[in-house]
């Protein structure tokens, strides 16, 4: 996390104008999204410590989950997007 955090510090990106914006914008971004990251794991340890399950059953059935969620969604999302020059051919 803390290479793709800093990277943009390292190698700015000369033709952009807000590039210390973006770059503070992007690395809070990385940490929000660890810590919805480590908050989703701890409470489905909590809620799934009760139980004798099989780990290779619970990670398959989560991908299966959002396998389907996501083959539902994305046909709506693609419909309603944008469709100009640089998406659609």
């Amino acid at each position: 996390m803390g290479l793709v955090a800093f990277s943009p510090t390292w190698y700015p990106d000369p033709n952009a104008e807000n590039a210390s914006n973006t770059t503070v914008a992007g690395i809070v971004m990385i940490i929000v999204s660890q810590f919805f990251s480590a908050t989703q794991f701890i409470i489905e340890a909590k809620l799934l410590k009760g139980y004798d399950l099989d780990p290779f059953m619970i990670v398959g059935t989560e991908g299966l989950a959002g396998f389907l969620i996501y083959l539902c969604i994305l046909p709506i999302l693609g419909s309603i997007g944008p469709c100009g020059p640089p998406y659609c051919s």
